[in-house]
């Protein structure tokens, strides 16, 4: 075990032995009645003086600036290289951008279809279409798209909490959100599923206005977000109807929302997504694919539905039940099943020790809704607490990823700072033990993730140095006339990385391109122009590759180098990352 290991577990006693003690024994005493009495003033609007004045202002905007700056700073090379769908979303970004088609052929399709069965959202590839032309393609413009998205996350989130609990709670939960791993990760990466979270929270602070206010033009408001949230994700097409239906049944019961203003709201709601709606159509409804030289409604190549939702069988129950210990453990302790592109070894998505205060949190808000549906009175986060159920309830029904369960989490972290809240209510100046535990385990997060130490982990992943490998040999082979072969090995989908690195144009792509399978669920070529992505059977060093170059691990390198040695075959290497370009001496 590793030393984050043990303060781990220590710390979750500690957390769990604080809010054990609040729920069993202190609320009891005549002292900590006192402390709720002004508690509860305090909550009708008492602060700390801090909270007053310009230093309250002062220390947001610190947290603020200092939350941006971890999701800016080294942002091109922490995590070093590319993923594959990154490189995917770049790829297409740069054709949109440059030629008006997709890698597909499609001119500005509605949803670009990329593997052949989806991966990529049509917000945030268009978003990367932006940074292109702004920026040019590169990974920096890439990633500049979640960065941004992320940083304004937590500007919204600290207004909600503002509105929701007033200056102490939203400060507290700035912090929370500025440090915890799963956000601080997702907002320096390009996956298509990074930038939901702040469509997402966009939505639902706007329902939520919407529902304190009680006015229709916000309603519209809500359900125009909420269905542009539909086009940053594929789980949004679950996750956010279901939430909807919750929420306009609970505000349709406090009389928060008036039978016109439901109508209203839903034909505003289709009217966005007509377009999605026409490509679903395509797709799911026999209707023929649309493609003119200004929009494309395009007919994916193959389904994706089968691999995200559990099969409808004998076995399902048994699924549901596997899934229910999934989410208890993602909201503990971490699913070692997690991917290490959002998730760190030893760090859960909400650090493992915070647990006690979330599940606090959890609590709370459950009971504050059941009061609320019950008494018929108005609970001002009672979306947020339905947008947790709904998230919840597609976890149980999906092959579990932290990246499908991506609208899980920040309800989450509202529920810690929830849970924070509520100990501090009750517990004093003994709050301070969880928030110092949840500094250290930040500090500690910190070092281990930008010192270092994550980038050798995920190396695998992100292939640092194997596009400006594939850049190198493209030259070479290109000035030469001969074929450029790629390893396989420590690469995942060698095609993708090369024709974005490679800038490779796509009519010549499309007229070349040789897939190993056209209707698996993801489509991966082995071939292109003058590539071919994996290696020969033959000897390598025969006088068929003479003039060819390869792109091989230095392990691989090494080993051929040792065996041209032994016969006499002179070959000149340049190293990239953990890839050598080999080629002939002439």
């Amino acid at each position: 075990m590793r030393l984050i290991d043990y303060f781990n577990t220590a710390a979750s006693a500690v957390n769990l032995l604080i809010t054990a003690g609040v729920i069993f024994g202190a609320a009891k005493t005549r002292r900590r009645r006192m402390a709720d009495s002004a508690n509860s003033t305090r909550r009708q609007g008492a602060c700390p003086d801090f909270c007053s004045g310009r230093l309250y202002w002062f220390l947001a905007a610190l947290i603020l600036a200092g939350g941006t700056a971890l999701r800016f700073v080294n942002l091109a090379a922490l995590p070093d290289g590319l993923q594959q769908d990154e490189a995917s979303i770049g790829y297409e970004a740069y054709c949109l951008a440059n030629y008006g088609i997709d890698r597909n052929g499609y001119h500005r399709p509605v949803y670009p279809i990329t593997w052949g069965s989806g991966g990529g959202s049509p917000l945030m590839i268009y978003c990367n279409v932006l940074t292109t032309k702004l920026f040019g393609s590169s990974v920096t413009s890439i990633r500049i798209v979640p960065a941004f998205f992320g940083s304004f996350t937590l500007a919204l989130f600290f207004c909600l909490l503002l509105r929701l609990h007033g200056r102490k709670t939203a400060l507290a939960g700035l912090a929370i959100l500025s440090l915890t791993p799963w956000h601080l990760m997702l907002s320096r990466w390009s996956l298509d599923s990074n930038t939901a979270p702040f469509f997402e929270l966009l939505a639902v602070s706007m329902f939520l206005l919407a529902a304190a206010q009680k006015k229709t033009s916000l309603y519209a408001a809500a359900a125009a977000l909420s269905a542009l949230c539909l086009y940053s994700y594929g789980s949004a097409n679950i996750v956010i109807p279901l939430w909807l239906l919750f929420s306009c049944i609970y505000c349709l019961r406090m009389k928060r929302l008036t039978p016109a203003q439901l109508l209203t709201g839903g034909a505003v709601f289709l009217l966005v997504l007509v377009p999605l709606i026409i490509f679903y159509a395509v797709n799911f409804l026999g209707l023929p694919e649309i493609s003119t030289a200004y929009i494309s409604f395009p007919k994916f190549t193959s389904s994706h539905f089968g691999s995200v939702f559990l099969p409808l069988n004998r076995d399902f129950p048994a699924a549901v039940l596997r899934n229910m210990k999934g989410l208890l453990l993602t909201l503990t302790f971490g699913h070692k099943a997690d991917v290490i592109w959002n998730r760190m070894p030893g760090y859960a998505a909400l650090y493992s020790f915070t647990w006690p205060v979330t599940i606090s949190g959890i609590a709370v808000c459950a009971a504050s809704l059941i009061r609320s549906i019950r008494n018929k009175v108005y609970q001002k986060d009672a979306v947020l607490v339905l947008l947790l159920c709904s998230a919840a309830i597609f976890s149980l029904l999906i092959e579990q990823d932290i990246n499908r369960q991506v609208f899980l989490f920040l309800p989450l972290v509202y529920c810690e700072v929830t849970g924070l809240q509520w100990l501090f209510r009750h517990a004093g100046k003994r709050t301070l033990i969880p928030a110092l535990l949840f500094l250290t385990g930040a500090l500690s997060f910190g070092k281990d993730y930008y010192g270092g130490r994550y980038n050798q982990l995920c190396a695998k992943d992100f292939m640092p140095g194997y596009g400006d490998a594939m850049v190198l040999a493209d030259r070479l082979a290109t000035d030469s006339g001969s074929r450029v072969y790629s390893t396989y090995t420590d690469v995942a989908s060698p095609f993708m990385l090369t024709l974005y690195y490679t800038k490779y144009d796509p009519h010549e792509f499309l007229r070349t391109v040789k897939y190993k399978d056209p209707y698996a669920e993801f489509r991966v070529a082995y071939e292109f122009g003058h590539f071919t992505f994996g290696l020969p059977d033959k000897d390598l060093l025969s006088d068929e590759y003479k003039n060819d170059v390869f792109v091989l691990t230095k392990g691989e390198a090494l080993q051929l180098l040792k065996e041209a040695e032994d016969h006499d075959v002179a070959l000149t290497g340049t190293e990239s990352g953990n890839f050598v370009v080999l080629g002939r001496q002439n």
